[in-house]
This record gives structure tokens, sequence and C-alpha cells, in this order.
């Protein structure tokens, strides 16, 4: 599908939502109001995965472009590209 989800991981305290797909773009979405809170549009690729970091501060994706990324949602921090 166009814009299929590949991937959706719940965070570590349950309150969001982090999926990668096939449109190239990771979001985050508030589990309780399903409104999108954070997006990250650095991949070339469609997005394979993504997963939370134990304490639920960063995100690890990977793209089909064979790049990964580490990004800290809602937050001006630059991503680390892998």
């Amino acid at each position: 599908p166009e814009n299929g989800v590949f991937d959706a991981v719940w965070s570590p305290d349950g309150h969001r939502v982090a999926s990668a797909g096939n449109d190239e773009i990771i979001r985050v979405w508030d589990a309780a109001t399903g409104k999108e809170v954070w997006r990250f549009t650095g991949h070339a690729r469609p997005t394979n995965s993504v997963q939370w970091s134990p304490d639920g501060r960063q995100l690890l994706s990977k793209g089909q472009e064979a790049a990964a990324y580490i990004t800290t949602p809602e937050t001006d921090a630059p991503p680390v590209r892998l």
C-alpha cells in the first residue's frame, strides 16, 4: 500500500505509539487521543522498523535506504545517522 505501516511499537510508558511506514516518515502518536504528536522525515526510502529506547526518550529507525537514525521525539535535538 502507498501509505502502509510496516512497524508500530508502544513507548515504554504506554502513552505513545511510534510507527514506521511506506511513506518514509516516522510518526509518534498520542495513545489516548490517536493524534500525531511528532514526525521525522529524514529517511529517503520507506521505513522498515522503529524501536523506543528503554527510557522512552529516543527512537531508533531503519529505512530501506540502509540508513538508521536515532531521534529524540518532541525536542529540537538533531537526528544521528548511523
